[in-house]
């Protein structure tokens, strides 16, 4: 290839990037009304690179606990769907049933829940952050047991933060009212 061949391209509303592909420094040139950007790397191959990563150490952790399990299988079940109920549950419930649930209390729900969960099961079963015995248990409750407790708070959190916090737009608030409603296509 010889030479070189350069446009300058206007579309208003798009967001613009150049040059692509690049070795070096990307420009982003925001034109009209937006006000943010999001930018995601992703690979020569079109993947991510967050995922990659992300996958990777789940991986390692899931190889971990493969090699070194943290008790008997069951276990290991509660445990996860321990961390389940804590982390997901409460976003996914007030996400379909509370048009009043905005991001802000979904994540900040699932963030408390999630730390409570992985804090009380290290403490208890790895015996990091001073360990315990069954005498320690906060209301009596197992590490296994204990995403219920820490799903009640992720719930509590939720909802005070969304409260705290503008409501979801109209259209969020309305596609959250629709969803139930099932569509017959023909």
């Amino acid at each position: 290839c010889q030479g070189v061949i350069e446009r300058e391209v206007f579309l208003s509303e798009d967001i613009l990037y150049y040059p692509n592909p690049t070795q070096d420094d990307v420009n982003v040139h925001v034109d009209g009304q937006d006000t943010k950007v999001t930018v995601s790397v992703f690979s020569e191959k079109g993947e991510l690179i967050a995922a990659r990563v992300s996958a990777f150490f789940a991986v390692l952790l899931a190889g971990y606990f493969g090699i070194n399990p943290p008790g008997f299988v069951a276990a290991v079940v509660a445990l996860a769907f321990g961390l389940a109920a804590a982390s997901f549950f409460p976003a996914i419930v007030m996400g379909i049933f509370y048009k009043r649930m905005n991001k802000e209390g979904a994540i900040s729900g699932m963030i408390t829940g999630l730390l409570l969960m992985l804090f009380y099961m290290t403490k208890f079963k790895f015996g990091w952050f001073g360990g315990g015995t069954e005498a320690d248990w906060w209301f009596g409750i197992s590490p296994e047991g204990f995403g219920t407790f820490a799903m009640l708070v992720n719930f509590v959190v939720s909802l005070t933060v969304c409260h705290l916090n503008p409501e979801p737009p109209k259209e969020i608030q309305d596609l959250v009212e629709n969803i139930r409603i099932p569509t017959i296509e023909n």
